[in-house]
């Protein structure tokens, strides 16, 4: 763990404090069966033999990223994923709808800003994507669908072709590249966006999408397990940019949850970069804006999130009906 830590988008140590949150180990029993697996990664593995652990939540004042400290590095989270494979042994599940509509909305994004079709024989592929249900529409393109993730079981037509990045052949390119909700877990993003332009082809398209989760308060979660950066779209471009990469497009976007809910994301897309540019980190501006208290802020953005409004709404009208019941 890193008391210190550098910045892993643009390299500073110029942090500002947002707030800080004590997780306690007592508390664990009260909670979802999803935090208490992940309670147990934070006091087994990350800090044995401690039963508190105050997490402080930071703002890189150079490019808007936010994180904690201390922050996990990346044995930290190697150790994180050997305990959750342990308590929650995955197994392929059965696709659903829900699936199906969540692929075919990210790689019809692509396809769209990008002004590119996806055409069969294209090589694609999925960047932890679990078992690589976010390939159906490219499998039934009949393009050539490679994973890399832990999971070892991929879905029908895509093939596992390694655990991390370093293991595929150095001369593999990609068409198509899916990053979805992956950048936020990483200890080195950058470094590892760095390793996924590389892989792209000259012609070749990333897609990247993350949650957005600073919504009027600093992302001091229910658990500080599963997700240590916590992006805007300035910032998320920012982290692109210092890849070496152009971005097309960076939107706030409404993410299909697998449960069928609707979340706030931020959806960029970019291509490998034909000319020489330095990245200018953005500041704070944006993350500013968000962690704005200010009722009005909040609901403006959310308002370019339709979907987002509309399901809140839904929500909203049935706990009402299930009152006057």
């Amino acid at each position: 763990m890193h008391e210190l830590p550098v910045c892993p988008v643009c390299g500073v140590t110029r942090w500002r404090e947002l707030g800080h949150r004590t997780y306690r180990a007592s508390e664990a029993s009260s909670q979802s069966d999803y935090v208490r697996k992940r309670y147990e990664v934070l006091f087994s593995d990350w800090f044995p033999g401690q039963d508190r652990v105050r997490i402080t939540s930071l703002l890189c004042t150079c490019c808007g990223l936010i994180t904690y400290r201390p922050r996990p590095g990346n044995e930290d989270l190697d150790a994180k994923y050997r305990r959750l494979q342990q308590l929650e042994n995955p197994s392929r599940r059965s696709v659903t709808e829900v699936d199906r509509a969540r692929a075919a909305e990210v790689c019809g994004h692509a396809v769209r800003i990008a002004g590119r079709p996806v055409v069969r024989d294209q090589a694609v592929l999925d960047f932890g994507g679990g078992d690589g249900r976010l390939m159906l529409p490219y499998v039934k393109a009949g393009c050539r669908c490679d994973l890399v993730d832990y999971v070892g079981e991929p879905q029908p037509g895509v093939t596992r072709r390694a655990s991390a990045l370093a293991e595929l052949p150095d001369t593999t390119r990609y068409d198509w590249i899916i990053a979805c909700h992956v950048v936020e877990h990483l200890a080195r993003p950058l470094e590892t966006v760095r390793e996924l332009a590389s892989r792209l082809s000259p012609c070749g398209v990333l897609c990247v999408e993350v949650p957005l989760e600073i919504w009027g308060r600093p992302p001091l979660l229910a658990e500080p397990v599963t997700h240590i950066n916590f992006f805007t779209r300035s910032s998320l471009r920012c982290l692109l940019e210092m890849a070496g990469l152009e971005v097309i497009d960076c939107r706030l976007a409404s993410s299909l949850h697998p449960t069928g809910r609707r979340l706030p994301a931020i959806r960029a897309v970019a291509t490998r970069a034909h000319a020489h540019f330095t990245p200018q980190p953005p500041g704070t501006w944006e993350a500013d804006r968000f962690l704005s208290a200010n009722p009005l802020v909040q609901w403006r953005c959310r308002l370019l999130l339709p979907r987002v409004l509309l399901g809140q709404v839904g929500r909203l009208c049935g706990v009402c009906r299930g009152s006057l019941v």
